[in-house]
């Protein structure tokens, strides 16, 4: 029998690419969603806190941003403060292409969930948020 930690990351490596399958039409990366996702959550986010919600290395988010204002998904500012700090914000188009991102993200679960009942669907949530809850304790 397979380690459920080795299960959980086939799992997530399966949803990955089943999330980036759903995106590429849109043109998006699951990176540059999750972006767009912070940013409707809080706006004006430097990139420290956006390379931390997105899982990449602060290099990483420096030319996932440029990408992301390029194609004018995102605005940048230069902080007021002064410093080299750009914070970042969602445009209209941005918030579009979050739409994209959600649907997608709607039909991926569809699929991942579909073999099971409405109840085992709720308890695997349930039982999920405790395994989370129970990693972060520590």
């Amino acid at each position: 029998m397979k380690p459920l930690t080795y299960l959980l990351k086939q799992l997530q490596n399966a949803l990955r690419a089943a999330i980036d399958q759903a995106l590429a039409p849109a043109g998006l990366t699951m990176s540059e969603a999750s972006v767009l996702a912070e940013l409707s959550l809080v706006s004006r986010r430097s990139n420290a806190d956006l390379a931390r919600a997105a899982f990449v290395t602060p290099q990483s988010m420096i030319a996932l941003l440029k990408s992301l204002e390029s194609r004018g998904l995102i605005l940048r500012h230069a902080n007021p403060a002064g410093g080299r700090s750009m914070p970042a914000e969602l445009t209209p188009e941005g918030a579009k292409q979050l739409m994209v991102f959600y649907l997608a993200m709607r039909g991926v679960e569809q699929r991942l969930l579909g073999d099971l009942k409405p109840e085992e669907q709720g308890r695997l949530r349930e039982l999920l948020e405790r395994c989370l809850e129970s990693l972060r304790v520590q």
